[in-house]
């Protein structure tokens, strides 16, 4: 019996909306999380580097593991940020993509990208507040997508960040999915992460304003994250590594 190629899936234009109104926060969750993680991290990173790089100290293992359960999971959290199904079989990209349940950031804004819910949030957004603002609101909304979309299309040109991409994907492919007799063919590093945290934070607070009228300052989340793992991560270090004479 010669194959028969399936039928395209073709969303329509409620299906459409009510896909971005179903991946956005999900996309938004998963980035405030990267955030977080990134943040605790980073903070104890940089102050172990500054301080006590080198010494010995008790908890030091404890402390290793702890490290690299933040950076496994966050290289956990971008590969799923930025995943983009495959096809199967025959199948084709679109049909792939519109069966998709996978919520992403390239999913998101394949969708926001279309002219017709272009026009559907930038309608949305001139009941924003006061109707004399209705313009000025529809092209904000607008303006803010477009700017997300500008976003990823610079990020998607970078060499460097596809092949943070690669790295992360292969990661949680290889080492995080499952447990493979073969090594990691990709491992990513540090700024691989920090890289893709930091395309994700501009993408989604820009996708944040066109599609919910959110205006969140996701940079200013990212600085009180970092204060707070600050706050934890000195005394907590400085005590084990017998240094607590410099928190006064």
């Amino acid at each position: 019996m010669p194959y028969m190629a399936r039928k395209t899936r073709v969303l329509t234009k409620t299906e459409a909306v009510a896909r971005v109104n179903s991946i956005y926060p999900v996309v938004l969750r998963e980035t405030k999380l990267a955030l977080e993680v990134e943040a605790v991290m980073e903070s104890a990173n940089d102050f172990v580097r500054g301080n006590i790089d080198g010494t010995t100290f008790d908890g030091a293992r404890a402390y290793n593991i702890v490290s690299r359960t933040l950076a496994a999971q966050l290289a956990l959290i971008v590969a799923k940020l930025f995943e983009q199904p495959r096809t199967r079989g025959k199948q084709t990209l679109n049909d792939r993509l519109n069966r998709s349940e996978v919520a992403s950031i390239p999913l998101l804004l394949r969708l926001m990208r279309q002219k017709r819910i272009r026009s559907h949030f930038g309608a949305l957004a001139r009941d924003w507040n006061f109707p004399d603002m209705a313009g000025l609101n529809e092209r904000s909304a607008l303006r803010a997508i477009d700017e997300a979309l500008s976003i990823w299309s610079r990020a998607r040109s970078s060499a460097r960040l596809r092949l943070a991409l690669r790295r992360v994907s292969a990661f949680r492919n290889e080492v995080v999915a499952h447990a493979l007799v073969t090594s990691p063919t990709l491992t990513p590093i540090y700024d691989d992460l920090r890289i893709l945290v930091d395309a994700a934070r501009d993408i989604v607070e820009k996708a944040s304003l066109g599609i919910a009228g959110d205006n969140s300052d996701l940079r200013e989340r990212e600085h009180i994250l970092r204060e707070d793992a600050d706050d934890f991560w000195r005394p907590a270090l400085l005590a084990v590594s017998g240094k607590e004479s410099e928190l006064s």
